[in-house]
């Protein structure tokens, strides 16, 4: 079967990779084609040589395009990836016939998570390697002591525990077993959110009661398993946190000064206004611009952060010609505010390609197959 849909799946991802890298951009019709495409096989697969005529292949496959479209939407406006991706993402979807997926790895009604998983471990090894070798120790050292602070670990362990809690109760209720690539990513941002809308304090006193509850109430806590998975999570969460939060920041971004600012580029920092204070003489003091880091994982940061309100918009399509205007009146009215961290341009589409060959070749998820070798 999937005869049918290698040519168009080698095409699309050949020549998406080709734009990306050469132009910065996936253009609309080699999406669009795709997804016509795939439409006029599968409907010639079903009536034609009635191939997955059963009534689960069709709801399935239904429910695989659309889940695979509200997270490609989901997922750039949490500024993870552009339009183009989040598109591209959803051709790949209707493009890989699900009767490919081995039974280990099929997801009921979303298979395409298993594409969007082989997607992000290049994306993780490439990050780490280029991270650990091209950065100086004294950055490591800073970094991990940035990273490794006890006033923010015990804070974040706590909700961890409860996550991880709850996770692991909802995953046994629906019979599921998520992975930890997909648990971090998961973990991470429901914490972020819980912070950004209750406040730091608010969060740790409920994550506290919970804790409390859970330890009193729940058997499970005290098995080895759980214990295992708790730690073993967290130590992950730590390292995705040190290579992708803090190390990458200074390798992957540069500074640029605002007047060599031009449209398209995206910032590395997202920058707040923070209000006036009165210096000892009584006259106001200019504290109003505030920086965040923003990379291209570090769209954590954008969520923490999400309430405050940004002087420019924090868009993967890179800075409007309105942003410039906007960033040269600061710069003139703020003599400091010279420069802003730019990051550097990365093409997606090649590794959601790399991606696609993986699914293909693993019939699923690339970390079960290395599992069975």
């Amino acid at each position: 079967m999937i005869a049918y849909f290698l040519p168009a799946i080698i095409a699309l991802g050949i020549y998406t990779s080709y734009t990306d890298i050469r132009y910065g951009k996936i253009k609309n019709t080699a999406i669009f084609g795709a997804i016509i495409y795939s439409l006029f096989m599968h409907i010639f697969l079903l009536f034609v040589l009635e191939v997955g005529t059963n009534k689960d292949y069709i709801i399935h496959m239904t429910s695989n395009f659309i889940i695979a479209l509200l997270a490609g939407f989901f997922l750039w406006d949490m500024k993870l990836w552009s339009s183009g991706d989040g598109k591209l993402f959803t051709a790949y979807s209707a493009l890989i016939p699900i009767l490919i997926y081995n039974q280990s790895s099929f997801v009921p009604y979303f298979p395409s998570l298993n594409l969007f998983i082989n997607t992000f471990i290049p994306i993780f090894v490439f990050f780490a390697i280029n991270v650990i070798l091209m950065t100086h120790w004294k950055q490591k050292k800073d970094s991990i002591m940035n990273v490794l602070k006890i006033r923010d670990l015990a804070p974040q362990f706590i909700s961890f525990f409860v996550f991880i809690w709850l996770l692991t109760f909802i995953s046994e209720k629906w019979g599921m077993q998520l992975p930890y690539l997909i648990i971090i990513p998961i973990l991470f941002t429901i914490s972020l959110f819980s912070q950004s809308t209750l406040g730091q304090k608010h969060l740790l006193k409920i994550m506290g009661i919970c804790s409390i509850l859970i330890l009193a109430l729940s058997r499970k806590v005290y098995n080895l398993h759980f214990l295992k998975m708790l730690l073993v999570t967290f130590i992950i969460f730590i390292i995705f946190r040190l290579i992708f939060l803090d190390l990458s920041f200074q390798h992957f971004s540069r500074k640029i000064k605002i007047s060599n600012l031009r449209q398209g580029m995206i910032p590395a920092e997202i920058i707040y206004e923070s209000g006036t204070d009165k210096d000892k003489s009584g006259k106001n003091q200019d504290n109003r611009l505030r920086k965040k880091k923003l990379l291209f994982f570090s769209f954590f940061e954008y969520l923490a952060n999400k309430n405050q309100k940004s002087i420019i918009s924090c868009c993967t399509e890179g800075l409007s010609e309105k942003d410039i205007k906007k960033l040269r009146i600061l710069r003139d009215k703020h003599p400091n505010f010279q420069y802003l961290r730019i990051q550097q341009s990365l093409p997606f589409a090649p590794f959601m390609f790399f991606g696609v060959l993986l699914t293909l070749l693993a019939r699923g998820s690339i970390i079960l197959l290395i599992r069975t070798l």
